[in-house]
């Protein structure tokens, strides 16, 4: 059976020079990594909205300059992402100027129900990115949002 689930948050900028690569790059000092199984999964530049992933084995550095040329050009970001060595996570991408999407494709935490089968642990995703973007001084998360198709 296959499972669709995600977060989706809306942000507050209090500064309009906060960018999108400034999140991903608070999010990856506290502990995500752009880490997918030894190579990096990313929304390529000029990709017209075709959400055509590439999935290469660049740097880390590489990778950021590239997202910061996409918000230059108000462009999507798009980013799998992994939490430390545990290889639990997904893909983030930026919506619109204020919406952050997290589709929870690698590896989705779980917990099972009391009449069998499984739901997304959404507690650990909760602690391991709101919990990382409320340290965040200059945005604030005005809403969390959780989806989960069976």
């Amino acid at each position: 059976m296959s499972v669709s689930a995600g977060i989706t948050w809306t942000i507050h900028r209090y500064n309009a020079q906060t960018k999108w690569v400034d999140i991903i790059k608070f999010l990856l000092s506290k502990g995500w990594s752009l880490n997918d199984q030894g190579q990096m999964s990313f929304l390529p530049l000029n990709d017209n909205d075709m959400f055509d992933w590439q999935r290469e084995p660049i740097d880390e550095e590489k990778l950021i300059k590239l997202l910061s040329n996409k918000e230059k050009l108000k462009e999507p970001l798009g980013v799998c992402i992994t939490w430390k060595d545990t290889n639990i996570g997904g893909s983030l991408l930026t919506i619109n100027d204020n919406q952050l999407l997290f589709s929870i494709t690698i590896n989705r935490k779980t917990i099972p129900l009391c009449g069998g089968g499984y739901i997304t642990d959404i507690n650990w995703y909760l602690l391991n990115i709101n919990s990382i973007l409320s340290q965040k001084k200059d945005i604030i998360v005005e809403a969390t949002t959780f989806d989960e198709t069976l």
